[in-house]
C-alpha cells in the first residue's frame, strides 16, 4: 500500500484543532478527509470530520468561536464541509451553520470592484487567499439554495481579481491588492503586493476549479468563461515549473535565486488543480503525467522517514501582507523566503490530502497506474 494514505490516517488521529475555533486552517484538514472519503469510502475520513463538527457546531447551528462581525473571509472556508455534512446526516444544525456562514457573505464589506474584502481588519483589500475561501463556498450555495441568482457576482469577482493582480509579462497573479494604496506594502500607482508567492497562486487555481465544479452546467455562460479562465491560468503556472524537480518556487519567478526553495502546499495545489482540471474536462489528458511526476517528485524531495513513519517537510508555515504579530510582512522577496519552513503542517498535508483524492479519482477513471515511487 502506497504510504500516503497510512500517513494521512495518522496524522488525523493525532490532530489537534489548529486554533481551537472554526478557522482555515482546520478547514483544509476538513476538506481532505471530506475528499478522500468521497473517493474511498473509508469510515476513518467521515469519523474524523463527524467527531470534528460535533465539537464545533451547536444544536443552533453556531460555530465555536466565530464571528461574523471580524469579517474574515477565511472563515469562510471550513463552511464548504457543512453542505456536505448536511446531506449526510440532514442534521439541520448544518443547515442553520450555512445560513450563518452566508449571512456573512450577504454583508462582507466590497472594493469599489465588487470583491470581498480579505478581512475587517484588512479593508480595502484583496488577496488571493479570499478568493479561495469564499467563492466556491458562495457558488454551492447558489447551486443549492438560491437559484444560481448571483453567478454573475461570483464570476464578476474572479474578472476583478484578473485585472487588479495579474502581471501581463508573467501572466503570474500578485499576491494582494490594497484599494486605498496606502499600505506600506502596495505599490502606490497600482496598489499591488511586490511578488509571486507560490501559495496565493495555487489559491486562486484552486479557488477556480473548485468553483468551476460547484457551479452548475445549465448557466453555460459562467460555467464555460470560468473554464476557460481556469484552463489559461493553469497554463501560464506550469510555465513556471521548475525542469529538475518538477516542483514550484516559493517566489515563482525566481527560481535559483539564494534563499528560494521549492514549496510543498504550493506545488500541490497545483498538482490538484491540475488533476481536477483533467477530471472537469478543462484541461486535456495528456497532462495526467505532468501532474503524476510532480506528485512524485514531491513526495522524494520533501519526504523522508523519521522513527519508522513518514514525515513531509518544505511547507511554509505562513505567509501574508502587513503587520502581523510583530513580524513587518512587506511582500518583498527577502519576507517570502524568511518565514519558517514546517514539518506536517495541517495547511500543507490537508492539501496534500486533497491533491491524493484528485489523483485516486483520475486513476479511477482513466488507465493510472499506482504512484510507483517510493519514499527515501
Amino acid at each position: 500500500m502506497n504510504k500516503l494514505e497510512p500517513y494521512f490516517k495518522a496524522f488525523l488521529n493525532q490532530f489537534t484543532p489548529y486554533k481551537g475555533f472554526w478557522c482555515y486552517e482546520d478547514g483544509v484538514v476538513l476538506k481532505g478527509a471530506m475528499d478522500l472519503y468521497e473517493v474511498t469510502g473509508e469510515a476513518c475520513y467521515w469519523d474524523f470530520i463527524e467527531t470534528y463538527l460535533n465539537d464545533f457546531v451547536d444544536a443552533e447551528g453556531s460555530l465555536k468561536g466565530y464571528a461574523v462581525a471580524e469579517y474574515n473571509i477565511d472563515h469562510i472556508h471550513p463552511g464548504k464541509i457543512l453542505f456536505f455534512a448536511y446531506e449526510k446526516t440532514k442534521d439541520e444544525r448544518f443547515r442553520k451553520a450555512i445560513e450563518k456562514q452566508m449571512d456573512q457573505l450577504r454583508n462582507h464589506p466590497r472594493l469599489p470592484s465588487g470583491n470581498f474584502w480579505h478581512k475587517g481588519r484588512y479593508s480595502q483589500q484583496l488577496w488571493l487567499d479570499g478568493l479561495y475561501m469564499a467563492l466556491p463556498f458562495y457558488a454551492e450555495y447558489e447551486n443549492k439554495y438560491n437559484g444560481h441568482k448571483e453567478y454573475e457576482d461570483i464570476y464578476n469577482q474572479f474578472l476583478a481579481a484578473r485585472t487588479l493582480l495579474r502581471d501581463e509579462k508573467t501572466g503570474l497573479y500578485y499576491h494582494a491588492y490594497d484599494d486605498s494604496r496606502l499600505m506600506f506594502w502596495s505599490d502606490p500607482y497600482t496598489g499591488r503586493s511586490e511578488n509571486f508567492w507560490l501559495r496565493a497562486q495555487g489559491w486562486l487555481l484552486m479557488a477556480l476549479v473548485d468553483t468551476a465544479d460547484k457551479m452548475s452546467e445549465t448557466i453555460f455562460e459562467y460555467h464555460k468563461a470560468l473554464k476557460d479562465f481556469a484552463k489559461d491560468t493553469i497554463m501560464e503556472t506550469l510555465a513556471f515549473q521548475d525542469a529538475q524537480t518538477q516542483l514550484w518556487w516559493q517566489v515563482m519567478d525566481q527560481g535559483g535565486r539564494a534563499g528560494n526553495y521549492v514549496e510543498t502546499s504550493g506545488s500541490a495545489m497545483i498538482i490538484y488543480t491540475i488533476l481536477k482540471g483533467i477530471r472537469l474536462n478543462i484541461l486535456d489528458e495528456s497532462l495526467k503525467e505532468v501532474a503524476v511526476r510532480a506528485l512524485e517528485s514531491l513526495l522524494a524531495v520533501h519526504g523522508y522517514e523519521e522513527d519508522g513513519k513518514l514525515r513531509i517537510g518544505g511547507m511554509v508555515g505562513t505567509c501574508g501582507v502587513g503587520d502581523y504579530e510583530g513580524v513587518r510582512r512587506d511582500g518583498t522577496y527577502d519576507y517570502y523566503v524568511s518565514e519558517a519552513v514546517v514539518v506536517d503542517d495541517a495547511k500543507g498535508v490537508g492539501l496534500l490530502m486533497s491533491t491524493y483524492a484528485e489523483y485516486l479519482r483520475v486513476s479511477l477513471s482513466t488507465s493510472s497506474s499506482h504512484l510507483s515511487s517510493e519514499i527515501p
